[in-house]
């Protein structure tokens, strides 16, 4: 069975992971090779692009708390970058306020491992310490591919100093 996961920073093909600690443990899987799922076609990419008048109707459209994710792997080394949104349900409506969102999510074909197996250090370990002492040390779960690509979230919020300027800006963003 295939469970995605948040990538976290350090996340590598054929590395354990526990996915109640997050934690990243050493490579324990041996494999053939790294192949590219499906048809290497470029990127998918969702957008949209959403005027919105009021808080309220904000909080509807992030979900009333947006997070973005980019997985920074081609920056030296491995990186993770989060942006938080979170909008308070209670705030007020402003009269005078337009909002723009734009949301941005890029993906790649995933990589997988193909071929996957236990490698012969870590069955000899299973044999002396058991399947539960192997968990404790090699997490429940093996990074089996990795999934390129990232998601932008970004709110602009205009305060016009009246109701026609508020409508004329409104309709620019149309």
């Amino acid at each position: 069975m295939q469970i995605t996961r948040d990538y976290c920073e350090g996340m590598i093909e054929g590395f354990g992971y526990n996915p109640l600690t997050g934690k990243i443990y050493d490579k324990y899987v041996t494999f053939e090779r790294k192949v590219i799922a499906g048809a290497k076609e470029g990127a998918i990419a969702d957008l949209l692009f959403k005027r919105v008048t009021s808080t309220a109707e904000l909080n509807t459209v992030l979900n009333l708390d947006a997070s973005a994710n980019l997985n920074a792997s081609w920056f030296t080394g491995q990186a993770s970058l989060k942006a938080k949104v979170s909008l308070e349900s209670s705030e007020k409506t402003e009269e005078f306020s337009t909002f723009s969102v734009l949301y941005v999510k890029v993906r790649e074909a995933p990589i997988i491992l193909e071929e996957v197996d236990l490698s012969d250090r870590i069955l000899k370990f299973i044999d002396k310490n058991g399947l539960d002492e192997f968990y404790r040390r090699a997490g429940y779960e093996y990074i089996a591919g990795i999934i390129p690509g990232g998601e932008f979230i970004s709110t602009i919020k205009i305060i016009s100093s009246n109701r026609e300027t508020k409508v004329l800006v409104s309709c620019d963003q149309s």
